[in-house]
Formats: structure tokens, sequence, C-alpha cells
């Protein structure tokens, strides 16, 4: 099977700044206010989100690590509640 290789165009963080501020700008000047809290996330974590920009880096590996301890944990209580529920019945 022949595979195709995909092209990926990687912009920089100036490229990125703009794009978001005039995205933004049209959403402001448009009468749609479905984005409106969005906005205010974007600007607020807007340094951070056009960071990633520059070295393509992310937090996904963190994310991961933390959903598997958070499971992990929810798993474990799971186990100790039945375990407990069980000494106690029998």
């Amino acid at each position: 099977m022949l595979q195709q290789s995909r092209k990926v165009n990687h912009i920089g963080k100036r490229k990125a700044r703009n794009k978001i501020n005039v995205w933004i700008a049209k959403v402001d000047a448009s009468d749609i206010n479905c984005f409106n809290s969005f906005i205010v996330t974007l600007k607020k974590y807007k340094i951070e989100i056009i960071a990633y920009f520059k070295g393509r880096n992310t937090s996904g590996f963190v994310e991961g690590f933390n959903n598997k301890v958070k499971c992990s944990s929810a798993d474990a209580m799971e186990l100790l509640t039945k375990t407990a529920c069980f000494g106690a019945c029998f």
C-alpha cells in the first residue's frame, strides 16, 4: 500500500498572532455572540497558545499522564469500596 506524504503548513508566532487577532476582530464586528466566552478565554491564554507556534510543544503527555493517574485513583477507590462492602457482607 502506497502512503501519501502529508504536507503540513506550519506558521510562525507572528502569523498565528495576526490570524487570531483578525478572527477575534471579525467575530467582535459581527452579530455573533456565541463565541464571547471563548474569546475571553482565548485572550486570557493568548500568550500560551501563541507559544505553541514557536516550538510546537504541548502538554499532551502531562495531560494524558494526569488522566491515567485520575483513572487509576478512581479504579482503586472503587476496588476498596467493593472490597470493604464484600468484607462487611460476609
